[in-house]
């Protein structure tokens, strides 16, 4: 009888995956790479993939959905928009300081991603929580342009830990500027705040 894989193999290949198309970047990772790097036939991988673009989505899959419903949660949640604010940014930080590999793969595919690519991040994976912050927003601050706030929040919280290693070299720098809750609670108060502002 033909031997079937674990059912925890298809995991085991994701979260490598993940990490070494973080490092390497889509065109730099070969599924010999892959299978190299985890000690196993390309075959056992290709039974779970047919190819390294079907691997690719299923990695960036993977690495937002362990985490992606913490984000919709405090969105949605039956709480002043202000306090769903706060924990939306929490939740967001305490995930990117946990799997700084999940940032790096982002940061690689908005930079150097094909259209194709960039258009099932954005509408399979991220549509329904832009969303959510838009609405959110809406209460918030009803004078400006949503998507244009909810992207510089996005912006803001994604590269703070994008720049993580080089701000501790910039002046001012302290220990804690590094802490998922005391970043969470600095941007919190820039953008709850933002209420306040009216457009012209």
């Amino acid at each position: 009888a033909k031997n079937i894989p674990p059912i925890d193999t298809r995991d085991s290949i994701l979260e490598n995956a993940k990490q070494l198309f973080a490092t390497q970047g889509y065109e730099g990772l070969s599924m010999r790479d892959l299978a190299r790097a985890l000690n196993m036939s390309a075959s056992v991988i290709y039974h779970y993939f047919p190819d390294k673009e079907a691997l690719y989505v299923a990695t960036i899959e993977y690495a937002y959905s362990k985490n992606g419903a913490l984000f919709n949660v405090p969105l949605m949640a039956n709480q002043p928009a202000t306090e769903r604010l706060r924990q939306f940014i929490l939740n967001f930080c305490r995930f990117l300081a946990a799997d700084p590999s999940f940032v790096r793969l982002i940061k690689r595919e908005q930079l150097g991603g094909n259209e194709i690519r960039l258009r099932y991040l954005a509408e399979h994976l991220l549509a329904k929580q832009f969303k959510a912050m838009r609405a959110l927003f809406m209460e918030l601050a009803p004078d400006l342009d949503t998507h244009i706030v909810s992207m510089s929040l996005l912006g803001a919280i994604l590269h703070l830990f994008e720049t993580q290693h080089m701000r501790h070299f910039l002046p001012g720098h302290r220990k804690d500027h590094d802490n998922a809750e005391f970043i969470a609670e600095t941007i919190h108060v820039i953008f709850s705040n933002i209420s306040k502002q009216k457009t012209k």
